[in-house]
């Protein structure tokens, strides 16, 4: 069943309902509305938390591609 399916299918009907929805709502707080940058930390850091904002803001275009 999932080999039929392309990984944005997967992603869009993992994130349709109020679960998804909810988490996608939580997660703009931690990643969205914050920098990867915080004085004092070091570079790996910056690129761990870079990672996870990426990571968000690829699920939320993903969710917002109307053309699909």
């Amino acid at each position: 069943m999932a080999e039929n399916l392309h990984y944005e299918d997967l992603i869009r009907a993992v994130f349709s309902n109020q679960h998804g929805e909810d988490l996608m709502a939580i997660w703009q707080r931690m990643y969205g509305d914050q920098i990867s940058f915080v004085q004092g930390i070091g570079n790996e850091a910056v690129a761990y938390n870079e990672g996870h904002r990426a990571f968000y803001l690829t699920i939320k275009t993903i969710l917002e591609d109307k053309t699909k």
